[in-house]
């Protein structure tokens, strides 16, 4: 049997134990808050983006009596498949514009062909800037022997394609002579030009008169400034020109995630109040008929 003096260092060391439980239990929420304590917890879920409000473009009428053709054109393709991706979910009709002599140049245009949208080169040209336009270039003081050699060179390289704007360019769309030279030759390889209106100088239409060769101009770009809401104003913007016009051209870039956004929130609201998104072709073939009403 236990001493008196076992049973009493038994029953003190029991106390001690309690005690000691007693104390981690009452001092856990003070570790916790003071850091020594630190439960695994999951990563909070990032605040979603908030949609932008649903446009106002018309006054609403269940049966538009008018359909506005909204010609769209994504410059900028060519540099990699993921930017032109973003894309494929709109509905719309698209012209896909692209750069020469890329990594995924040739897959661009061939993938924006299978989905049914029109190709335009995107001819690299000299701009005002000391920036590189990129392979395959036009520059100021070529020779027409040049200038041809390159645009045949480019075209041939990405299939068959409807037609050619410039990308940069301020320098050589301001320029008779070489616009002469680019506007004959795209008229032999019965493509069209897309004057992309990179300058206020620029002298396309002058020459394309001259010459008796249609060409088409940009009316807006959409991303200039690559926020939702900057991108959202000038859409509206072109959608008024359409309205007042008959018709509006505008240019994006496959490079900008907010552009594709806005087109897709966007969309439905468009069609529902009687715009219509429509190949570049058809501008072209208005510009003939119109021509031909005239004569």
């Amino acid at each position: 049997m236990a001493t008196r003096a076992q049973l009493i260092f038994l029953g003190t060391l029991l106390v001690l134990v309690v005690a000691a439980l007693l104390w981690v239990f009452v001092s856990l929420p003070d570790a916790q808050a003071s850091g020594v304590y630190e439960p695994a917890v999951s990563e909070p879920e990032p605040e979603p983006v908030p949609p932008l409000p649903p446009p106002a473009l018309l006054q609403e009428d269940e049966d538009p009596p008018v359909v506005y053709p909204l010609y769209l054109v994504l410059d900028d393709a060519g540099h990699t498949l993921e930017d032109l991706r973003r894309f494929f979910p709109f509905s719309g009709t698209f012209t896909v514009a692209v750069l020469p002599g890329l990594a995924d140049s040739v897959e661009s245009a061939r993938v924006s062909r299978a989905l049914g949208h029109q190709v335009i080169l995107h001819q690299p040209m000299e701009p005002l800037s000391d920036l590189d336009p990129g392979p395959g270039a036009i520059y100021l003081g070529d020779t027409e022997e040049v200038v041809r050699q390159v645009l045949a060179r480019n075209l041939a390289s990405l299939g068959p394609v409807a037609g050619v704007n410039n990308h940069m360019g301020s320098r050589v769309t301001a320029d008779p002579e070489t616009m002469r030279t680019v506007l004959r030759f795209l008229q032999e390889q019965q493509v069209f030009f897309l004057d992309s209106r990179t300058t206020p100088e620029s002298v396309v239409e002058e020459v394309a008169r001259e010459l008796d060769i249609p060409v088409l101009v940009r009316h807006v770009f959409l991303d200039n400034h690559r926020t939702r809401e900057a991108i959202r104003d000038q859409l509206l913007i072109a959608l008024d020109i359409a309205r007042n016009n008959g018709e509006v051209l505008m240019i994006g870039h496959v490079t900008s995630p907010e552009l594709a956004e806005v087109l897709l929130e966007m969309e439905g609201e468009i069609i529902r109040q009687g715009f219509s998104f429509r190949p570049l072709t058809e501008a072209l073939q208005r510009r003939g008929a119109d021509a031909d009403s005239r004569n």
